[in-house]
């Protein structure tokens, strides 16, 4: 939690392998059961779609 909060406050990148999670990541794959573990799981049609549609290492914003 610390080393996160430092690096918020330093306008850095929080370390990703934390007891707090770290990257979150959009993929097919499919999504008939939770096995993401935190990630965004589209249909593999669906990821293709996206996939033509926006540039690698796009920013992304996931909303409730």
């Amino acid at each position: 939690y610390e080393a996160i909060v430092k690096a918020i406050g330093k306008k850095q990148m929080p370390p990703q392998k934390t007891a707090l999670g770290g990257e979150i990541y959009i993929h097919g794959g499919g999504t008939t059961s939770d096995w993401t573990d935190g990630c965004v799981a589209l249909q593999n049609e669906e990821m293709k779609e996206i996939f033509d549609a926006i540039p690698v290492g796009a920013k992304v914003k996931i909303l409730p």
